[in-house]
């Protein structure tokens, strides 16, 4: 685990890419080893304690916080100190849909920690997105496919162009899917 950084920052408008890789990143905890915690019922102090309490059985800690971008600048204000010193043994996680180019927050995890940004692709974009949403479910397919799709059911929801991959995926049972 040590490969990680101490802090990362997920965010955008592409809900399904950003949980897929939340999904990627809690995988490399123990189950035990993973706090989930919501901003909008979590304070700055319990985030702050919550990464600095040891692990009881596991060496490494993935503490997860949703929905930072609710907050109001003070709570913002008294994590930073903790992204620039982070606790040795501890990932901080952080999920957002929406933040400011200027925000304390990214500047600091970009100073600091690993940032990943995932909006929802331009139209022109989409068909490759869904190209890749078929890939992370295990399934190929080509252009085609994928055009088609999107003609289906719009390009500019990736939630709704992920729900329909996974229901062709399951529909397809393992066959080809053209």
């Amino acid at each position: 685990m040590s490969d990680l950084p101490r802090t990362v920052l997920l965010y955008g408008t592409d809900t399904p890419r950003v949980r897929a890789r939340l999904r990627e990143l809690r995988a490399r905890f123990a189950d035990d080893a993973v706090d989930h915690l919501d901003a909008a019922a979590t304070d700055a102090s319990s985030v702050v304690a919550a990464c600095s309490t040891l692990g009881l059985f596991a060496s490494e800690r993935l503490v997860v916080l949703d929905g930072v971008d609710g907050w109001k600048a003070a709570e913002i204000g008294e994590l930073i100190p903790y992204i620039e010193q982070p606790a040795a043994s501890t990932t901080l996680a952080l999920v957002a849909t929406k933040l400011a180019r200027n925000s304390r927050l990214l500047k600091a995890c970009t100073a600091a920690g690993h940032v990943e940004q995932h909006d929802v692709p331009k139209p022109a974009a989409f068909d490759p997105w869904i190209i890749e949403a078929f890939r992370r479910e295990g399934v190929e397919v080509d252009r085609s496919v994928a055009r088609r799709l999107g003609d289906r059911i719009g390009r500019t929801s990736t939630a709704r162009a992920a729900s329909a991959v996974e229901v062709l995926v399951t529909h397809a049972g393992g066959e080809p899917i053209t």
